[in-house]
Formats: structure tokens, sequence, C-alpha cells
């Protein structure tokens, strides 16, 4: 049965692909007559299993008509994979992973979309972006040669009720960063290990007066990104602030930087979205 199911696969998959028998056998390196021989009852040579595969961008196991199967275990694969990496090179799968993600969701143009970004590359080209919105949800990604991120958003049943807090919040939030030198202190807060500092050891670095430093920390206790503490020492309490650890600062700031600045090179993108982006 293995047999009549991989004859019948291969076709199927390259009549999908749009090739020919020709096309196909000059890329796994057999005869017009052999891959006609494959898709009338003949079995191609083990060893060009993986190179079929690789052509049609699907599994081994696929070509066997193992899909649902692989379906139903591709997280568990995913995971052990995973597990199997070393921990430097895990994080650079995981994003591989997550550009099979937006090549699949783009479906058919997915194999001239790897193309054009392998000539970006080549062109020297330091970044881009992708960007998919529909009414399904939506994915953002920034492809670097320094670094790489991923969102993904689905789009939840009813509209985007995303639990968002009250307008004045965001007001406070901003109003509050965009004072003089806030900025100048959160990022540096930021850029440091965090084991507490004083008042005088802000104004120390950063050149700032004492009473802008402690009015500063004041408003950034209101919206809990730092933490007042006293410690007691020989010669009393001495009053000591504490970062808190909050991980979404990052990626606040890098998409804020993508309001800043519209990126420049948006590629692949897909724009079909017909409702608002927010919906009350």
């Amino acid at each position: 049965m293995a047999v009549g199911i991989l004859g019948k696969r291969i076709k199927e998959l390259r009549q999908k692909k749009q090739v020919t028998q020709e096309e196909l056998g000059k890329a796994v390196g057999v005869t017009t007559q052999a891959v006609s021989k494959w898709e009338c009852g003949g079995v191609p040579d083990a060893e060009l299993l993986p190179s079929i595969a690789d052509f049609f961008e699907v599994t081994i196991d696929s070509l066997f008509g193992r899909t649902e199967e692989i379906k139903q275990n591709i997280g568990l694969a995913i995971r052990h994979e995973l597990i199997e990496l070393a921990d430097d090179e895990k994080y650079e799968k995981c994003f591989n992973y997550c550009w099979s993600i937006i090549l699949g969701i783009l479906g058919q143009a997915s194999t001239s979309i790897i193309r054009d970004i392998e000539e970006m590359y080549e062109d020297d080209i330091n970044q881009f972006y992708s960007r998919i919105i529909t009414d399904k949800g939506y994915i953002f990604a920034k492809l670097s040669k320094d670094f790489h991120y991923f969102f993904l958003l689905p789009e939840v049943e009813e509209g985007n009720k995303y639990d968002l807090p009250d307008e004045e919040d965001y007001q406070k939030l901003f109003q509050t960063l965009g004072k003089k030198n806030m900025m100048k202190l959160v990022l540096y807060l930021n850029q440091r290990k965090n084991d507490g500092f004083t008042v005088k050891f802000l104004c120390k670095n950063l050149k700032l007066e004492e009473e802008e430093i402690e009015n500063m920390l004041h408003e950034l206790c209101n919206i809990e990104i730092v933490i007042k503490q006293e410690i007691e020492t020989e010669e009393g309490f001495l009053v000591s602030y504490c970062l808190i650890d909050n991980p979404s600062v990052l990626p606040f700031l890098l998409f804020a930087k993508e309001i800043i600045k519209q990126p420049y090179m948006m590629y692949p993108i897909f724009y079909d979205r017909k409702k608002p982006l927010l919906q009350k």
C-alpha cells in the first residue's frame, strides 16, 4: 500500500507545485522516465527520498501519506528537538519555526518569499520587517542580521477586547515617561544590574540634581516601575530604590521604536483586515 501511496503523493505534490516531470527529475538527479515510472507505481531509490521531500518542502513521512499523524505530533516533535539542542541554539531554532508559521499562513507564495529573503541578505540589507494583519489576527516580525523578534496575536472571539487599561491609565504612564530626563533614568535603570540604588548614586552617574532624581523616582513608584525600600544600617535607616522586574519593557521599547519611525523595509507584508484595529 505504501508503494502506491508514494507514487500518487509525488504526482499530487508535483501538480500542486506546477512543475513538470522533467523539472522534478532534474531537481533530484533522475530522468523524466524515472519520475513517470514512480507516478505509475514504481519506487524511488531510498537515498532520493530526502531530495524529493526537500524539493516539495515536506517531510519524508508526508510522502507516504502520514500527514495527519505529523499534524498531531508536530508540537511534540518541536519540543523534543528543542530539548536536544544546546542552549545557545534554542532561540534561533524557535525563530526559524516562527518564520515557518509566516510562510505557512501566506500559502503557496512562500517559495518565492524564501528566495526573495535570501536575495535581500545577499544584497546586504541589514533588516526587514514582516506584517500579516487580517480579521483572524496579527503577526509582526523583524528579521535582522543582528537580532530577530516575532509577535503573534490571534483575534479574540468578540473583537479586540484584550483587557486594555482605561485611557486615563495610559495617559498617566505616557505623561510620566514624557517628562524631562525621565526616559534617561528609566533606560539607565534597565541597563544595569538590579541590586538597588540610592538617590546619591543616581545623581553621580546621571549628572542630575538630587531634587529632580527624587521627584522622578517618586513618580516611577506611582506607576510601579520602581519600589522604595528602607535598609537598616549602623547609622540608621537608608532609603534605597529597586527596579521592579518587568520583561515587557524591552518589547514596549521595540514597538515604540516602530511608532516613532515607521520601518523602511517591509517584507513579506499582507494586509486584509476589514475590522478596525481596536473594537469597542
